[in-house]
């Protein structure tokens, strides 16, 4: 799975230093997912797409396409969170699973 991090954060003219301040983060953290050392927890993501007003989703698409809602035939997307591994074949299935894990977090 391609995270579109650095990609999203130039195009939305956000430094990396004020990502990690909106989230909560080290700024070595967040160099180390731009640089894809290391992938950022589900729960992570979950702050990420919220400090970006975007949708989880949208962190794996690139920016020109980050505004499309509609999903393609070759869209996978494999999600692991707390030891149980998610499928979703479509932009719909993906969002749902997403907003499971986000109400596991939350508590809402």
């Amino acid at each position: 799975m391609i995270l579109f991090l650095k990609d999203i954060l130039k195009y939305k003219k956000i430094s990396s230093i004020a990502l990690a301040d909106g989230i909560g983060v080290s700024k070595t953290t967040v160099s180390y997912w731009l640089n894809g050392k290391v992938f950022p927890t589900p729960d992570t993501l979950v702050k990420i797409a919220e400090f970006l007003n975007m949708e989880v989703w949208q962190l794996f698409k690139s920016p020109s396409d980050s505004t499309t809602t509609t999903p393609t035939e070759d869209f996978l997307a494999l999600m692991r969170f707390r030891g149980k591994t998610y499928t979703a074949t479509t932009i719909t299935e993906a969002e749902e699973i997403i907003g499971k894990i986000k109400e596991s977090v939350t508590g809402e």
